[in-house]
């Protein structure tokens, strides 16, 4: 969480020197997911991340394993993707991480259900699925390092305040909602070692502006 907002800031003094363009922003009385999840071509900001802890039942192997994906259009000119992969490994206190960002098309806008691909300078990235059952790989530009899992949920998904969708005022209008619990199977390629199995992706949320 504290990586999303060190990003978050830098997105902020980037497009600082003009007003973002927030006037299409999405915000109704209640999120539907069956739609809202899907892209909104005009928001200014909304990103989809999975964070959790992750654990080699075979290998007695813990990590962390962060996934986010941005949509970021606070012009109302040209949007972009914005794809950040983390993984951290306490045990020989190693941080791994890397991030592209890429153009955007219309039809990356289609109906649910999410269907991503993402390829830049040996970067790749495929995200894919809906309401708690994902799929989604990354592969690092930086390090041998390879991530494929996929999810089913555990428990419904909860919606912020009773309706998905939190005002702040002035500021912002944001949609938020979370998976709290996701089975998680794949396995995390690191540098020369797999790992693999069943693991559990404890957090997945999802906040959009």
């Amino acid at each position: 969480m504290k990586y999303i907002l060190i990003i978050l800031i830098g997105l902020i003094l980037l497009f600082s020197c003009r007003v973002p363009y927030n006037k299409k922003d999405v915000f109704e009385e209640k999120a539907d997911l069956s739609k809202d999840e899907a892209p909104h071509e005009k928001n200014s900001l909304e990103w989809w991340y999975f964070t959790g802890h992750l654990r080699d039942t075979l290998q007695d192997k813990l990590f962390g394993v962060e996934y986010v994906v941005f949509h970021l259009n606070p012009t109302n000119i040209r949007g972009r993707w914005m794809v950040n992969v983390a993984i951290s490994d306490p045990e020989n206190q190693k941080f791994y991480y890397d991030h592209k960002f890429f153009a955007k098309s219309k039809d990356q806008f289609a109906a649910l259900p999410l269907d991503f691909v993402w390829n830049k300078k040996r970067f790749s990235s495929t995200m894919k699925g809906e309401k708690g059952n994902y799929e989604f790989t990354a592969g690092f530009g930086k390090e041998p390092i390879q991530l494929k899992l996929s999810t089913k949920p555990k428990k419904e998904v909860v919606l912020h305040d009773g309706t998905g969708y939190e005002d702040y005022g002035d500021i912002a209008k944001a949609g938020y909602y979370s998976f709290p619990r996701l089975a998680t199977e794949g396995e995390i390629q690191l540098e020369d070692k797999t790992y693999s199995s069943k693991w559990r992706l404890v957090v997945r949320q999802t906040m959009e502006l």
